[in-house]
């Protein structure tokens, strides 16, 4: 148990899980995966139920779908900040920025 709290506790530190969210689109780290996720490639978020529990996921399009040989059902998403995912929804939803901007292709 100590082994984890420590380990919690670093990861509070230095920032090791964490979501940024900038003029890019929105950058996911966790312990053990990264994502990045441009604005245009999230439709929206939404709150789906696993096991009786409220998850975030996000819709993503049909082509970043595609590109990542993802099924057509939500992304998990699993960052809610330490808070409610009730109060964290609105938050992500009004940050998806839909303005123009030239694809960056990978």
């Amino acid at each position: 148990m100590s082994i984890v709290s420590l380990l919690s506790l670093l990861d509070q530190i230095f920032e090791w899980s964490r979501l940024f969210i900038d003029q890019k689109g929105y950058h996911l780290r966790g312990w053990f995966k990264n994502h990045f996720f441009a604005h245009y490639e999230i439709e929206n978020f939404e709150i789906v139920e696993y096991a009786g529990k409220k998850l975030l996921a996000a819709n993503l399009s049909a082509g970043t779908r595609e590109r990542l040989n993802l099924p057509d059902q939500p992304f998990p998403f699993p960052c809610s900040l330490g808070r409610p995912v009730d109060e964290v929804l609105p938050i992500l939803n009004s940050s998806i920025d839909r303005t123009p901007r030239r694809r960056i292709q990978s």
